[in-house]
């Protein structure tokens, strides 16, 4: 009986300690963190998210699936960001899910409709 009970509150403490809390993520401003590209900033409300890489700022219209998973869905951009892309590219979703969270980051994983490539890094909220 002993052994059943320990059992249980283990796999009580587990489960809390693994869920992902992404709610305080949903609005606010943002710094994508990635070694391999320049800095991106990030502002999010309710249903539009900026982003300004550079020179490049894009407008995406942002839908929540379910409380971690959302999808981008490009409304406009500027024309440092129609000069940076190849003519006649597809715009394609962005599915991003939030993997982990802490205090004052997440880290996600971004899939492009149709493509197999899978981007992963790291989001600091900015205060």
């Amino acid at each position: 009986m002993k052994t059943s009970i320990l059992i249980f509150i283990a796999l009580i403490s587990f489960t809390s300690f693994s869920q992902v809390d992404c709610a305080k993520f949903k609005i606010g401003k943002f710094i994508n963190i990635d070694k391999d590209k320049p800095k991106t900033t990030i502002e999010r409300n309710d249903s539009i998210q900026t982003e300004r890489m550079g020179e490049i700022e894009v407008k995406l219209e942002i839908t929540w699936i379910n409380e971690c998973t959302y999808k981008l869905k490009l409304v406009s951009g500027n024309i440092a960001f129609w000069k940076s892309r190849p003519k006649n590219a597809p715009n394609r979703e962005l599915t991003v899910t939030i993997t982990k969270t802490t205090n004052s980051s997440y880290f996600q994983e971004t899939k492009i409709e149709g493509n197999d490539y899978v981007y992963k890094s790291e989001i600091i909220i900015v205060e």
